[in-house]
């Protein structure tokens, strides 16, 4: 289930998989998994396109996971937002994949 609200702060709601994969984050706190697990994602995306992933970490702070539901805020405007609306199915399928 995906809630947007006006304020731009996206949640997620899915079950947290154990066996996420745990790589350095240099904008999370690392004693946090589902941060952890966060900047898997960013890599993810990245990984699939270099362009999007940009956008992504530039405009979407991680803020909780919290009762199986994870909250980012978007800071994005203009093009940026539009490609991120534009992809967010692409990003939706790669958060399922990692959480």
């Amino acid at each position: 289930m995906i809630e947007a609200q006006k304020t731009d702060t996206v949640k997620v709601k899915r079950e947290y998989r154990a066996n996420s994969l745990d790589t350095y984050s240099k904008n999370q706190d690392l004693d946090d998994k589902p941060s952890r697990d966060f900047r898997a994602l960013i890599d993810k995306i990245y990984n699939h396109n270099k362009k999007l992933g940009e956008v992504f970490e530039k405009n979407i702070r991680f803020v909780s996971f919290v009762d199986r539901v994870l909250t980012w805020e978007s800071m994005a405007n203009g093009d940026e937002r539009e490609l991120l609306k534009h992809k967010f199915g692409q990003l939706e399928c790669m958060l399922e994949r990692l959480w």
